[in-house]
């Protein structure tokens, strides 16, 4: 019977995992899954090379942490990820993840995300990493913002072979240059150096973004420089990254535009013609020069057929991403100078209004190539110092004309948040498109334990660990255009500080007592994030980028009686010491 129940957990087991023994080798010695060769990989920095001997499935998460120098040569197999995963604590949801100081490459193989609902990222990296002849397939993976690749740090090279192939019915970043200088005290602030050089096909979004709070004090050290690359999605970039994008070369396939290479032939006498075209369609501006495909990524303006949209006081390069010398060749007429005006191909939104815009293309046989646009241009003046009662408390929140400038922004720009459904960003169209003013406000009301699902509320309660919760919220993010509901933003891609009174009841703390205090964010069936908050004042502050359930808490530990009292009551004590041993010694001597 024994014997019967160890073969059928070691079926189960087989079962589950899908790992072979001896699937991994360094040397002569075999390992069953990568992460266990990667534990045995030492930290002084030798290079050390893993080879994979046959297909695997269902392979648990891998970390790779500083020091170590990795080659992980997949040998043409297929390797498929699986849970459990990787990642910071309570946020597991990573394959791979490559830390700070770790060198990593990763080549000759078919790596197959997992598509286990928890599984959101492919590959996380703050190493050196680089890919040559590896095939990324997340084509099956249905997170709407999955990531193939996150790059946070250190330098990238996308190499010959490399290829990234991501769901094309959702929002999913093929890969991203983020600049975060200032998460975690700044240990990121040298960026990362993203190369990309393969004639092999990746889809999907390509990102630059920022995480965390934006500085560029020092400069911008992240940069992408695309050498070769065979494109089939579009851009999401952060407008305050811009500049750090350089376009050598590749392949460009977008919807609604046919397949072209780069760069194009310089005109000649013989052909002194120009076929350039422009198109404002699909949330991108694009030339077609010679057959040529040129993307012109933007952020805060956006194009929707014969209309371009673009926020008060911001600026577009028309000309940016064009060869030297084709800016010569691009012309502008502008019908109301007060509205946007052109210089050196920058097209700049002075005040609200719309105004005809032709841009002229230079010319072909059948004379000059014209483009005239709609640019309508809107103001952006976002409430501050909000202040909504919430019972017995309120709620204060500086919204910065930034942060609502990128939600609007975004949408505009037909790059996917996933903090507004279709509905709010139809809306939001609607209301720029006639002109209305659009604002954004907090929202918070009380909400009474008795109406909240039991099961949510003894979640909550559970994640303060001996701590007691007294108040439960409801925080929105709401848009509103000259005072009529648009809709909410669930999520930002910034945190904004939040104030609000504390309840009456955690104010009064008792002696010899340290209490600490919690907001506890329940968003969108996510499990419950404890975030600490600072009292002040009466108030507690928190950040958040994340708009839906809250709740209040605190902790409490009992203290020492004040260290202060103790001295003085000691030197008190000391001090009737002294005297009483004077006055025995003189009355000694005095009955001597």
């Amino acid at each position: 019977m024994k014997v019967k129940s160890l073969f059928f957990l070691a079926l189960c087991f087989i079962g589950i995992t899908s790992v072979d023994a001896g699937s991994f080798r360094i040397g002569s010695a075999e390992y069953d899954t990568l992460a266990a060769a990667v534990e045995a990989v030492p930290a002084d920095g030798s290079k050390t090379t893993i080879m994979m001997m046959q297909d695997v499935t269902n392979s648990p998460g891998v970390q790779i942490d500083e020091g170590k120098n990795v080659v992980i040569d997949f040998g043409g197999h297929k390797y498929v990820s699986g849970p459990p995963f990787v990642g910071s604590p309570n946020t597991q949801t990573i394959s791979f993840r490559f830390m700070k100081g770790a060198t990593v490459e990763l080549k000759n193989g078919y790596l197959k995300a997992s598509t286990d609902e928890n599984s959101k990222m492919f590959i996380q990296n703050y190493s050196d990493l680089r890919l040559e002849n590896i095939k990324i397939d997340a084509s099956d993976n249905n997170y709407d913002a999955f990531y193939a690749l996150s790059s946070n740090y250190g330098h990238v090279y996308l190499g010959e072979g490399t290829s990234i192939i991501v769901n094309e019915n959702t929002h999913a970043r093929a890969f991203d240059m983020c600049w975060a200088p200032k998460v975690s005290n700044g240990i990121y602030a040298d960026g990362t150096q993203v190369i990309v050089e393969t004639d092999d096909e990746i889809n999907g979004y390509i990102e630059l973004d920022v995480w965390g709070t934006y500085t560029d004090e020092g400069g911008i050290k992240s940069t992408l420089e695309i050498k070769n690359i065979d494109f089939h999605g579009k851009w999401m970039v952060d407008s305050r990254l811009k500049n750090q994008l350089t376009i050598d070369g590749g392949r460009y396939i977008n919807p609604g535009f046919s397949e072209t290479n780069l760069p194009p032939e310089v005109p000649t006498e013989e052909n002194p013609y120009i076929d350039i075209r422009l198109y404002l369609k699909d949330g991108n501006a694009s030339y077609n020069l010679n057959n040529h495909f040129y993307v012109l990524p933007s952020k805060h303006v956006a194009y929707d057929n014969d209309k371009l949209f673009i926020i008060k006081g911001n600026e577009y390069n028309f000309t940016k991403n064009l060869p030297n010398g084709y800016e010569q060749y691009v012309l502008f007429e502008i019908e109301d100078e007060t509205i946007v005006t052109v210089k050196d191909g920058i097209l700049k939104g002075l005040k609200d209004g719309v105004s005809k815009v032709t841009v002229i293309l230079g010319e072909d046989k059948n004379g000059k190539i014209k483009k005239t646009f709609d640019a309508i241009v809107f103001d952006l003046d976002a409430a501050t110092d909000y202040q909504p009662n919430v019972n017995e408390g309120e709620a204060v929140v500086n919204v910065m004309n930034i942060i609502v400038s990128n939600v609007i922004s975004k949408v505009l720009d037909d790059n996917s948040n996933e903090g507004i459904d279709d509905t709010t960003k139809a809306n939001l169209i609607a209301a720029i498109e006639a002109g209305k003013k659009v604002d954004a406000k907090i929202d918070v009301k009380a909400v009474k334990e008795d109406d909240l699902d039991s099961t949510l509320v003894e979640k909550i309660k559970n994640s303060l660990d001996k701590g007691t919760v007294v108040e439960f919220l409801n925080i929105d993010l709401v848009l509103t255009a000259d005072n009529e509901l648009l809709g909410n933003v669930s999520k930002l891609d910034d945190e904004l500080t939040i104030s609000i009174d504390a309840p009456e009841s955690i104010k009064n703390v008792p002696p010899n007592t340290t209490r600490k205090f919690f907001i506890i964010r329940t968003h969108e069936g996510e499990e419950p994030e404890v975030i600490e908050a600072t009292y002040k004042d009466g108030k507690l502050i928190f950040k958040t980028d994340k708009f839906s359930n809250y709740a209040v808490g605190y902790t409490d530990s009992t203290t020492n009686p004040a260290t202060g009292d103790n001295i003085i009551s000691y030197m008190v004590l000391f001090g009737l010491s002294i005297i009483c041993l004077y006055l025995i010694k003189n009355k000694k001597l005095a009955w001597s």
